[in-house]
C-alpha cells in the first residue's frame, strides 16, 4: 500500500513538473501591442497546443537578450522586435537561425518566402505585422501637402514641423524630399554622397523643426497644434483622426514601411515549443486576424483599435479593410509589382549603419 501511494505521489509530481514545463515565454512591447497578440496569437495557440504563453513586456533593443545569452541564464524564449533588431541580433549570435524552419504556404500553394512582404522574413526572424511612418497635418491648412517635398517646403506651407530626434526615418524622408525615388532611398543612403545629400536637405528646414523623443510626444505636438505637419506612426495618426476625431489629415505618399518580427533567443530550452509558435503565427488564417476592422472591434475602456496589418500578401487579400486603411493596403500590396510609393525598410540598412549615423546626426543637431 505504501509503495502504491508513493508511486502515485511520484507520478503526480512528475506530471505536475511536465505540465509546469509546458510554457513558452514570449516578450513584446506591452500595451495595445501585447493585448492584440494575446487575442490573435497567445490564447488560440494555448488552446490548440496546450502550451501556455508567459507574456513579458520590455522596452525594445537587444541589451537584455545579450545579457541572458552571454551569462548562459536564458529565461526568454521568443522576442518581438523590429526586423533591424532581428538582423543585428542574428549577426551578434544572440538569436537562433530559423531560416530553415518550415512555414505554411499560402492557400493557393504559394511558398511562404514568396508570400511575405519585402524584409518580413530574415534568417533569425519571422514577421507578424507591418506598420508605417507617415506625416499628419492640420486639416485647415490653405495648402495641403501632396508629397514629402511639400513637407520640406516651408515657403509653400509655412509653419513648424514635428520630427523624431533620430536619424531613423528622418534621413529617408529628407532624400525623398530631395527627389530620390522611394525604391532607391537606401541605395542612395548607403553612399557618403547620399548621406551628405540628406543632411543638406535637413539644413533647409532645421530652424522650423520641433524635435520629439517619443511617439506620444510627436502626436501631442499635432494635437496641440504646435506643428502644422508632424511625423508619426500612421496607426497613431489614423487613431487620432478616426477615433479621437482630431482635425488632422494624413499624407500617405512616401510613407516608410516597417515590419516587426518574432525571434527565438539562442540558448532557450524551449526551442521545440518556439518552433510550434513560429509555425502557428505564420499561418495565413492566423495572420489575417492581426487586422481588426472597426465594426468588429470591441475595445476595453483603456484601449483603441490597433492599426497594424498582416505581412503575408495572402492574408492581406483575405481581409475586409476599412476604407480609411485603403491607402496603406494599396501601398503594401504595391510592393509586389514594384509600384509602391512607399519606402520599404527591410532592416538591413539600419542594422549596419545605425551607430555611425547616430553619431553624425547628434553632431549635426549641435551645430
Amino acid at each position: 500500500m505504501k509503495v502504491g501511494v508513493l508511486a502515485l505521489i511520484l507520478g503526480l509530481a512528475v506530471a505536475g513538473q511536465a505540465s509546469a514545463q509546458k510554457t513558452l515565454t514570449v516578450v513584446s512591447w506591452g500595451g495595445d501591442d501585447t493585448k492584440l497578440q494575446q487575442e490573435v496569437f497567445y490564447i488560440p495557440f494555448e488552446k490548440e497546443t496546450g502550451i501556455r504563453i508567459n507574456s513579458v513586456d520590455y522596452s525594445g533593443g537587444n541589451a537584455q537578450v545579450r545579457a541572458q545569452v552571454e551569462s548562459g541564464a536564458v529565461s526568454w524564449d521568443v522576442v518581438d522586435g523590429e526586423t533591424s533588431l532581428a538582423l543585428k541580433g542574428c549577426a551578434e549570435g544572440l538569436l537562433v537561425d530559423i531560416s530553415k524552419w518550415p512555414l505554411p504556404p499560402a492557400p493557393d500553394g504559394t511558398p511562404a518566402k514568396d508570400d511575405y512582404l519585402p524584409g518580413a522574413l530574415v534568417d533569425c526572424g519571422v514577421g507578424w505585422t507591418a506598420w508605417t511612418v507617415a506625416f499628419g497635418y492640420q486639416n485647415n491648412l490653405p495648402v495641403k501637402p501632396q508629397n514629402i517635398a511639400d513637407v520640406f517646403d516651408t515657403k509653400k506651407i509655412p509653419g513648424k514641423r514635428g520630427f523624431s530626434k533620430s536619424p531613423l526615418y528622418v534621413l529617408e524622408f529628407a532624400l525623398e524630399a530631395d527627389g530620390v525615388s522611394p525604391h532607391d532611398v537606401y541605395k542612395v543612403l548607403r553612399t557618403k554622397e547620399g548621406v551628405d545629400r540628406a543632411f543638406a536637405k535637413l539644413d533647409t528646414i532645421k530652424k522650423d523643426i520641433v524635435w520629439w523623443d517619443s511617439w506620444s510626444q510627436g502626436m501631442q505636438l499635432l494635437a496641440d497644434k504646435e506643428v502644422v505637419i508632424g511625423m508619426s506612426a500612421s496607426g497613431r495618426l489614423r487613431t487620432a483622426k478616426t477615433q479621437r476625431h482630431l482635425p488632422i489629415d494624413i499624407l500617405w505618399n512616401g510613407q516608410i514601411v516597417q515590419t516587426d518580427a518574432f525571434t527565438v533567443v539562442k540558448g532557450t530550452r524551449k526551442e521545440e515549443y518556439a518552433r510550434k509558435f513560429i509555425e502557428y503565427i505564420s499561418r495565413p488564417d492566423v495572420e489575417k486576424r492581426v487586422y481588426v476592422p472597426t465594426a468588429q472591434y470591441k475595445p476595453a475602456t483603456d484601449s483603441l483599435r490597433p492599426n497594424v496589418f498582416p505581412v503575408r500578401r495572402s492574408a492581406m487579400k483575405a481581409v475586409d479593410y476599412d476604407p480609411t486603411d485603403a491607402p496603406v493596403i494599396k501601398s503594401l500590396l504595391g510592393a509586389e509589382a514594384g509600384s509602391s510609393t512607399s519606402v520599404f525598410d527591410d532592416g538591413t540598412f539600419w542594422s549596419k549603419y545605425s551607430d555611425e549615423l547616430n553619431i553624425r546626426f547628434n553632431a549635426w543637431l549641435q551645430k
